[in-house]
């Protein structure tokens, strides 16, 4: 547990790396599927596998890989650094931001085992949805603390 931008960056960054692997090994399931018309009528008697699978394809891609890793990953690294700053506004918030990830990532995977599943996907979104607002609050603030030294919104860069 580190409270330093730069570490909870590669943190971010990390998941989103292995969060993608995950969904690139659900991509490969959906071609697996639609090879073959074996397997596609196989699909037909186990029911919602093939939507299931195509679904936690899409929500892994986006809300577990491309945000974590632009968002929290490259903001880690590149606002405090942009700004000119030794570390975010507020460190702990950027760490318990990062580490609501994971168990989110670990219900949301647990979801595809049970048939009531939709319940902990709809939990694990929110989940990570309070983990994305975590951060941007301290991005926020980290920005407008460094815009007062600053003085000018304005000359700030684009990205910040």
């Amino acid at each position: 547990m580190t409270g330093n931008h730069k570490k909870i960056g590669v943190m971010y960054v990390l998941f989103g790396v292995w969060a993608g692997v995950l969904g690139l090994s659900l991509s490969v399931v959906i071609r697996l599927l639609l090879s073959s018309p074996w397997s596609v009528s196989w699909c037909l008697y186990v029911g919602q596998y093939y939507n299931v699978v195509i679904t936690a394809h899409g929500v892994i891609m986006i809300f577990y890989m491309i945000i974590p890793i632009m968002m929290g990953g490259m903001g880690n690294l590149m606002v405090p650094v942009m700004l000119g700053l030794p570390d975010m506004a507020f460190p702990r918030l950027n760490n318990l931001g990062f580490w609501l990830l994971p168990p989110s990532f670990l219900l949301f995977l647990a979801s595809m085992l049970f048939s009531g599943g939709v319940d902990l996907v709809i939990f694990s979104l929110h989940l990570a949805g309070v983990s994305s607002l975590l951060g941007r609050i301290n991005f926020i603030r980290t920005s407008l603390s460094a815009s007062r030294s600053l003085t000018v919104l304005e000359l700030l860069p684009l990205f910040v």
